[in-house]
């Protein structure tokens, strides 16, 4: 990999709040090899919690110049930092994408963002991120509310200096969490994978700013839902929305080499207690 050396957007990093996505955590096939179909996600009133240790936010620079994501989930045994990685991670380049880009100035597709999406379940993910969704009624997906918080200072890209300076540049000791609160959803389309636009307000550097997510949501084994989703902002949003400070956050907003910048979350939520 090549490796830019101008000043990084570790700011950027943080965002890694609100929104992408991996697959899915398979079960075991039924008899004759026949997949089962799943079924339809329905509601179940009363809150849900984010299980923390499997759930994760990340995210990634466009163009990511080779090392520009990162991840609340840096156990995940599917992600793998960029150039320069600091802290002993196995990187197997043979892993990227087919057709990989994001060098020098080449824009990844979407399907390569994020770069390294999550394959599977598993819980490595720490006390990152926490949260709830709480269902009011059993029988409509209408008046859902949430929200989600994330550490700040948990999102890792996997070099130490490149973080350091992240978190001095978003000020984690002023503003220790990054959050999305969810007001509604809307657009939704009902089947075993539920689609729809989470509606709401993402919180950053204490600034409130209104956002749609698309997001996906299916039953994970007996109980679970997984959810997934993830949006982007224009990268000079940094400094024109949230306040950043353009000279800290160097060339990629000065000179406009970082286009958009890229957030998800893939969410793991457990049941109600019926105890």
């Amino acid at each position: 990999m090549v490796i830019h050396r101008f000043r990084l957007p570790l700011a950027a990093g943080f965002l890694a709040v609100s929104a992408g996505l991996g697959s899915a955590v398979f079960s075991p096939l039924p008899a004759q090899g026949v997949v089962a179909p799943r079924a339809t996600l329905l509601p179940t009133a009363g809150k849900w919690l984010i299980e923390p240790q499997t759930s994760l936010v990340w995210w990634q620079m466009n163009p990511n110049y080779d090392h520009l994501w990162a991840t609340s989930c840096p156990g995940d045994p599917f992600w793998m930092p960029g150039g320069g990685n600091t802290g002993g991670f196995e990187v197997d380049f043979s892993r990227l994408p087919k057709d990989f880009k994001g060098s020098g100035k080449s824009m990844s597709p979407p399907e390569q963002i994020p770069v390294f999406p999550r394959k599977a379940v598993r819980p490595v993910c720490g006390q990152a991120v926490r949260g709830e969704a709480v269902m009011r009624d059993g029988s409509s997906w209408n008046g859902i509310t949430g929200s989600v918080v994330i550490d700040a200072n948990s999102v890792i890209t996997g070099n130490t200096f490149r973080d350091t300076y992240m978190y001095s540049v978003i000020e984690t000791g002023r503003y220790p969490t990054f959050s999305f609160r969810l007001d509604s959803l809307a657009n939704v389309q009902a089947g075993d994978t539920l689609k729809a636009t989470a509606v709401g307000v993402f919180t950053f550097r204490g600034i409130d700013r209104p956002v749609n997510v698309a997001v996906r949501a299916w039953r994970l084994g007996d109980n679970k839902i997984r959810v997934k989703g993830k949006f982007m902002m224009d990268a000079q949003d940094l400094v024109n929305g949230y306040g950043m400070s353009k000279f800290k956050l160097g060339l990629g907003v000065t000179q406009g080499l970082w286009k958009e910048l890229h957030m998800g979350f893939d969410l793991i939520f457990v049941p109600p207690a019926t105890g």
